[in-house]
């Protein structure tokens, strides 16, 4: 088979993952198609969280690249499947394929991944001299080339394979070590603030921090957090009371939990209390498009809107109002769009930011919501 014609494809997500708030390319999928073209390829590159990919090259390919990460590997085996029906070679590279070979293969022709540290060195003077190129250069501290039973840190993420099979990913300790060591500062700056104010302040932190964590490996973490915030807590409340029974100091600071141990800060968030939200694969071979699975792609969308928002918070009350719809098109919310907080008044006529005066709309929505004033329309703009 002569190949003239190959398309590279960075598969999108049907969801948010780790790179949605900077929809740019992973390097590869860049680099390999550069390589290509100066090799006199006829290459084309579609990244589809930027721009919808042009089937009509992709499907006169002679051969078609497919780069993805675990959120995004639904969609990549989706395409793989399509093309294979076309009798179009489909090679799978990225990290998921990395870690989970076998799986790739049951769509793809090729899964590429590096075996050896000798074959990733000899890729990287490639990828400076193409960085260089464009006035860009790797940074030396954070570039290393290891084995994956080593693991690596990621975006406050430690990612490791165990045995050479089981994949766990964790909060890097330098993260949980860093909020510890924020959380420590503001307490000795702050030893004589009421009570009120420790709970306002570190509320949001604290929060904030374990929703982000809690789609991983973190319930070990979250609890020796919590066990190190008491006692951070515990000699905050003593310092203030130096005289006082220690009985004393806990009933006023610490709540009780039912075997009458005191367990937890008064009015603290319970960071070894956030719920950990695991990964649910689609079902076998199901299809959004078999109307026989409505019903079970509504329960598995449902499921993700309520774990997107922190539960109890304001858009999470917003959104349980709207039945985890879209108020204007009655989609659901958590399918990969944009969405937005839309003023039923406006602030501007003596609205308020009332759960009452507000609702969540796809971005899209909210730009025909106010191109039609009343938005008393059926459709929403595509």
């Amino acid at each position: 088979m002569v190949i003239k014609r190959v398309s590279f494809i960075e598969a999108g997500s049907p969801g948010l993952h780790i790179f949605s708030k900077f929809p740019i390319p992973r390097l590869g999928a860049v680099l390999l198609p550069t390589i290509l073209r100066e090799r006199g390829y006829e290459v084309k590159a579609f990244i589809e969280d930027v721009a919808e990919p042009d089937w009509s090259f992709i499907e006169s390919s002679d051969l078609v690249c497919i780069s993805t990460i675990t959120s995004t590997a639904i969609r990549a085996y989706r395409m793989a499947k399509r093309l294979k029906a076309l009798d179009i070679p489909v090679i799978i590279g990225g990290t998921h394929p990395t870690f989970l070979p076998d799986e790739a293969l049951e769509y793809a022709d090729f899964v590429i991944r590096a075996k050896t540290k000798q074959a990733t060195e000899e890729i990287r003077p490639r990828v400076e001299q193409w960085l260089h190129e464009r006035g860009l250069k790797l940074k030396d501290e954070k570039t290393r080339i290891i084995h994956r039973d080593e693991g690596f840190n990621f975006l406050g993420f430690h990612i490791r394979m165990y045995n050479g099979e089981k994949l766990i990913i964790k909060p890097q300790k330098k993260k949980v070590k860093d909020i510890l060591d924020r959380i420590r500062r503001w307490l000795d700056d702050n030893k004589q603030v009421k009570t009120g104010s420790v709970t306002e302040y570190l509320n949001p932190i604290l929060r904030g921090w374990a929703n982000y964590y809690r789609f991983v490996c973190s319930k070990e973490t979250f609890t020796e957090v919590q066990h190190k915030l008491w006692w951070m807590l515990w000699k905050w409340a003593k310092r203030r009371y130096p005289n006082k029974p220690i009985s004393w100091v806990l009933n006023k600071y610490f709540e009780k939990n039912r075997y009458g141990e005191f367990e937890v800060f008064k009015g603290l968030y319970r960071v070894d209390k956030t719920h950990i939200v695991r990964y649910i694969k689609v079902r076998g071979k199901a299809s959004p498009d078999d109307p026989t699975l409505k019903k079970y792609w509504e329960d598995r969308r449902r499921r993700i809107s309520k774990v997107y928002f922190a539960k109890g918070s304001k858009l999470y009350l917003i959104a349980e109002s709207q039945s985890w719809k879209c108020n204007l098109c009655a989609n659901w919310l958590m399918n990969g769009e944009e969405i937005d907080i839309h003023h039923i008044i406006p602030i501007s006529q003596g609205g308020n930011d009332d759960i009452s005066n507000l609702k969540i709309l796809y971005e899209s929505c909210h730009y025909q919501e106010h191109s039609n004033g009343k938005g008393d329309v059926g459709l929403r703009v595509a």
